[in-house]
Order: C-alpha cells, then structure tokens, then sequence
C-alpha cells in the first residue's frame, strides 16, 4: 500500500532552508530541515497540515505544523516523540482531516522504521493549537488505514496472519476489535457517512477482496482473482459517491513470473453487483502508485515501470468496468506514489513525479485532460535530490507538494503560472500592465480567460494568448477615475488554474500646491494652482483649502477639480499689512494635506511726483505720493522734506489712507524774483523717492 523511504538523520534544527527553483512560479516554499516521510492534509479553509518525522537528540519524534494558503506558518507541534532505541524510528502511514481535527496514523518500527514492526499510534491534532490526544494504539496490530464515517473513525490492519478491523469515536478511546475472517491482511479502508465501510484486504494464498462491512459489523465478501495473475495484493480502495461503486488498486505476477509485476484495479457498486478486475502492465516491474476517482466516470491510476529504458510513469483512464479509455506515458521519471495524483478546478488531472534521466532533481507536474488524456501543461522545478511525496490540489488550481531532499523536507506551493501588474496600488484613470508569466514554455497556444470583479472601475480584455514555446503575455487594465478607494480582483483562468490578484484603486487625493507669485504686496491678488494625484472622478474632486492668516491673506474654503482633470487653479485675495507676512496656504482631501509658502509684504513707498511741475509762486500745486500696494488698517504715513522750506511750503507727513495706495496733498508756493528748483523729498522705512518742483517768478 504504502511507498516510504529510509531516512536516517541527526540534528535539532528546524529553520526554513534555501531550495532554489527551476521555473517559476513557486508561490512560496516552506522547510522543515533533517525530516523525513512528509506528509500532507488540507482543511475546508485551505489550510495545509504537514506532517513530518524528525531525529533529534537521538531520539525520534513526529511534528506537525499548520501552515495557511499564504505559507504562514501558524504553530508547530510535537506530538510525539521517543527516546532510547535508536533503531525504532517513526513511519508516517496516514494524515487525513476528519471531524474538525487531524488524524495521524503512524508505526513505530525497527530498521530506522522500515523494518520489524513495534507499535502501531494514531493521534488526534487540534487545528487550532496543535495539541494532540492519542485515539488509538496497539502493540501488536499493525494499522494500515483510517477512514472517517458520521460518527467515528475506523483502522484496518492485520495481526499475526489476521486482517482486523477497529473502530472508536472521534475522540479516540478503545477499539472494537473485529477479525475480519479468512484474510492475512487488510491494507486500506473507505466508509460511507453511515458507518458502511469496505475493506481491502488480501488471503494468503494470492487472492483478493473488496469486504464489505454494515453499521453493525455484518461482512460480505467480494471475491477477486485474476486468472493470469498470482500473488495479488489489494492496497489501495476509493470511493466514487456519485456512482456507488468502489475501486481497488494493486499487483500481481503476470503468470508467475516475478520479473513481470502489473497493477490490478478491482471494482464493485456498494452492493455487491457488477464486480470487475482487469490487470495493466507490460514485461517490466509495474510499481502501483496512485489512485483517484472521476466521479461517476470511472478512475485514473497511474504506476511507474522502473525496468524501462527510459523508466517511466504511466497513467491509465479507465472506465466504471475497469476498461481502458486511454494510455499515457510520462517519461524521464520516477513517481506515482500514494497521493501523487489530483484534480484540477475544471476536473483535469495532475501528476506529480521526478525526472532523473538528463533532468535530475527535478519535481514535475503534469497536467492532463481527464477526457483523453492529452497533455495540457507541464511545469517544472528543480531540487536537489528529490523523492516526491503527496499531491493535493485547491479549488484555485494551485498544486501543493511534498518533497523530501537529502536532508529536509519541503512543502511548496506551485502554481502553472503567475501574474504580476505594473503597480499593484495607484489612483484610479490610468492604465495598468498586466503580466502572464508560465513556469515553462506553452505547449501550444495558451489562450487565458480574464475578468474583472468590478468591470466599470477595472476593465479587462475578454482574454490574452500566451504564444506557443513562449512563456509570458501582457494585457492592459483600463482603470477609471474613483470618487472612493475600491479593491479590485482581476483574474484570469487557464484549464482549471485560476489566478486573482487585487488592484487597489484610489480616489485621487491632493499630490501638490503651488502659488504664483510667491511674493505680493499687500492688496496684490496672486494665484494659486492644486493638483490632485489622478483624474478627477464624475462630479469632481473637491479639495479644502486654508490660510494660515486671514487677516493677510484668504482663499476659497475650498476648489472642485473638474472630471477627468487633475488640476485647478484658484485666487488668493491679499490685504495691506503693517510689516512683511507669511502666509501658508494648505489644500486638503481627506487625510492627505499639502501646504504652500508666499510672502505678503507692506506697501514701501514707490514715488512722490508733483502737479503741475513747475508753478508761479504764491500758487498751490498737488504732491501725490504712491505706495506700491495698499495701505493696511490706519494707513501709511510718509515723511515728507522741503528742499527750500521758506518756498515750498511741505507737511511734515502725509498718511495713505487704509486700502488706498496714493494720497494727495496741496503744497502752497512763496513769491519768488526768480526761478527756483525745490527738492522734495519723501521716505518710509528707509527708501527715499524725490520730485523737483520749479517756482518761478
């Protein structure tokens, strides 16, 4: 039933080694260094149980870890462990998800646990904190199988020559212990939700059977034996729901003949009628591997043929009677063991397996239409020295599997490909490059179907081809301009692989200020211009702004930024001020603010002229002095000189009225015998401006 391998390792590390990868993508890669036999099981919620055998301190121990979809570890648990005989070493049988716990079904055996049986354990995890409870043991019965039923559990196993089965409650406790008569053993075990369960199990004399066993124990025997085979040996069974009818798996001799082992499938409905058995193979050894149910479709086996040149796995299709629909033979490989089959999304089939011919230490998973087996994708990924292990599949299509390297074992997480985007978070509006990248070359066209969970923000083409023997696609996504922030899926699908990656589009929020001219006289309006960071969505952006001082300065309460443009220019009123001012002006959408500095300085004074210029003396004239901007609250007074005082008759100041930038004032002449020129003078906070007024005669 069972394929393991020896590992004999030492040490107490357990960190996350460094594998590298042959193709991408791997999503991610979690390591549990120097264990061995890993084994893995899946919850509804995706997450992945991993079970691995560790040596450690000269002891032996088993550990199981939780890991979710993204490769987080979430606890690590021991929950078991031996120290003393250093030959009895653990060996994984088991690890199924039942009843909201993990089950583990484990030997302790000598040949650093491959060799003479000891003990057999079965242990209960808790998923939420991996602690763990024994649910059944034995000394002398060597447990084979676990399956899950409504209200419990059930083993199989055999004892001295004597297939037994067991049952116990979800919680463990004593088994019912029931001799399953005539039968030397008894490898593998399915139940149905009553509590129906059927049993492989195999006589002494070479002959099998599919056993069925009620809710009260009662057996019937279904009886195989295939005329050109001898020594056959059923070790695997599964069970097709849909069409009520069980599968066995397993080999004999073709004819005797020791050289020439093929893979039997055996089948029977779930009550008893229409029995089958065919047996596969060809003149080499035929190792039986894996075995899965098409629902109502009969099955896929596959098997590896390690006398062949180049040695091989080969997958079978076969109908509900055993018949072959279809043939295929993976070369360069080794592999097909327990679990190293699964579904895809859209039903196609996986195989998992290594290449060692010309491609060593690479771990290969095919793809394959269930209906004809026709390959469809074939990724690889390159370790050192891996033997592969188990095989699961989510709903998404991304593969899960279990490696054993020289010294560690790996979880991985593959996936057929990957897709990666120009920016992963910007404002809506603008484009978007998406990328396709395969983990190797397509075989063939490969035409991606793509969607998007919001096609009104973020459109998508209906699909993009990867081009034959090349390995990536791009695409573009046309975002639109948002008055919110929204997550976006896009996805894209490929033969049962499906990617989604979020887009995060954002409403435009305030990227920048600016104010032009940065430096105004008091009364002077300047202009200031905010731009947001992406286009405006329908109805506009609308951005807050303020001043930091009023009394200098005010602006809008706030700006709307047209749809589809990024930008909106907007007045700054000034006002006269007493002395220089700064003034900050600040835009705001949201909790995002940008500030911008610009200086409104006091009126200085700009000229000091006369009208008219010449004058008779004795007469009046008008001096105008000019700031140049306005005078702030109380005006602004200019000093005023007379460059002949007994001529031109001047005030010692003169006041620019509050909001005005001149002011005029009437200066009276004295009679003159001849024409005179008077310098007039006029200063404030250290700048002078003159005018020259002529008196004449």
């Amino acid at each position: 039933m069972h394929h393991f391998f020896r590992r004999v390792l030492a040490g107490v590390a357990l960190i996350s080694a460094s594998v590298s990868a042959f193709g991408q993508p791997v999503a991610w890669q979690h390591t549990v260094d120097y264990t061995s036999f890993p084994k893995i099981t899946r919850d509804p919620s995706g997450n992945i149980y991993l079970v691995t055998r560790e040596a450690i301190f000269g002891g032996r121990q088993l550990r199981v870890q939780k890991i979710n979809p993204l490769g987080t570890l979430i606890w690590s648990s021991v929950i078991e462990r031996r120290f003393g005989d250093i030959d009895l070493q653990y060996n994984i049988r088991e690890a199924i998800y039942a009843h909201d716990a993990v089950y583990v079904l484990y030997h302790e055996r000598a040949g650093g646990g491959s060799g003479t049986f000891n003990f057999s354990y079965a242990r209960r995890v808790n998923p939420a904190d991996g602690t763990s409870v024994q649910s059944a043991s034995s000394g002398s019965i060597e447990l084979e199988g676990i399956a899950a039923y409504n209200q419990g559990l059930a083993y199989v196993g055999s004892i001295a020559g004597n297939a037994r089965l067991f049952k116990s409650g979800t919680e463990g406790g004593s088994l019912a212990n029931v001799t399953i008569p005539g039968f030397s053993r008894a490898d593998d075990i399915v139940c149905q939700p009553d509590g129906t369960c059927f049993i492989a199990a195999s006589r002494s004399n070479g002959t099998v059977s599919i056993i069925k066993v009620d809710p009260n124990d009662a057996f019937t025997s279904f009886d195989f034996d295939i005329a050109t085979r001898t020594s056959e040996q059923m070790t695997r069974l599964v069970l097709d729901a849909t069409a009520n009818r069980v599968y066995g798996f397993g080999s004999g001799y073709f004819n005797g003949i020791q050289t020439d082992l093929d893979i039997t499938v055996y089948a029977v409905n779930t009550d008893g009628t229409s029995p089958n058995a065919a047996g596969f193979g060809g003149s080499l050894i035929e190792e039986p591997g894996a075995i899965n149910v098409v629902p109502g479709g009969g099955v896929v086996v596959s098997h590896f043929s390690d006398s062949s040149t180049p040695d091989s796995t080969v997958v079978r299709r076969l109908n509900s009677s055993v018949s072959q629909i279809w043939s295929s033979s993976i070369v360069d490989a080794i592999g097909g063991y327990r679990r190293s089959q699964a579904f895809d999304a859209d039903g196609n089939l996986l195989i998992l397996d290594t290449a060692p011919n010309g491609l060593s230490g690479l771990v290969r998973v095919t793809k394959k239409a269930v209906s004809t087996g026709t390959t469809l994708l074939t990724t690889l990924h390159q370790l050192t020295a891996p033997v592969t292990l188990d095989l699961l599949s989510d709903p998404a299509g991304n593969y899960y599997c279990t490696v054993n390297d020289s010294v560690s074992s790996h979880l991985f997480r593959l996936q057929p490909a990957s897709m990666d985007f120009s920016s992963n978070t910007l404002p809506g509006g603008g484009l978007v490059t998406a990328t396709i990248t395969l983990a190797t070359a397509a075989l063939g066209d490969q035409t991606w179907t793509l969607a998007s969970a919001n096609p009104s923000a973020a459109s998508v083409p209906a699909n993009v081809t990867v081009a034959n023997g090349t390995t990536t696609a791009t695409f573009e996504i046309t975002t639109a301009a948002l008055a919110a922030n929204a997550n976006i899926g896009i996805s894209a699908r490929y033969q049962g692989f499906i990617m989604q990656k979020t887009l995060t589009l954002l409403t435009p929020t305030v990227n920048a200020l600016s104010i032009s001219p940065n430096v105004v006289i008091g009364g002077v309006n300047t202009a200031g211009l905010v731009t947001i960071s992406g286009k405006a969505p329908a109805g506009g952006k609308t951005v807050n702004l303020a001043s930091s001082n009023t009394a200098a300065a005010t602006v809008p309460a706030s700006v709307v930024v047209p749809a589809g443009a990024t930008s909106f220019g907007f007045g700054i009123t000034t006002f006269g001020v007493t002395a220089n001012r700064g003034v900050v002006i600040t835009a705001t959408t949201g909790a995002i603010s940008k500030t911008a500095f610009f200086a409104v300085n006091a009126p200085s004074l700009v000229s000091v002229g006369m009208n008219p210029s010449t004058v008779k003396g004795g007469l009046q004239t008008a001096m105008t002095v000019t700031l140049d901007g306005v005078a702030p609250t109380g005006g602004r007074s200019v000093v005023i000189f007379s460059g002949a005082p007994a001529i031109v008759f001047a005030p010692a100041s003169v006041t620019v009225p509050a909001g005005a930038q001149f002011v005029t004032q009437n200066l009276n002449t004295a009679a003159v015998t001849s024409s005179t020129n008077v310098l007039i003078f006029g200063t404030r906070s250290g700048i002078y401006k003159t005018t020259t007024l002529m008196v004449t005669p």
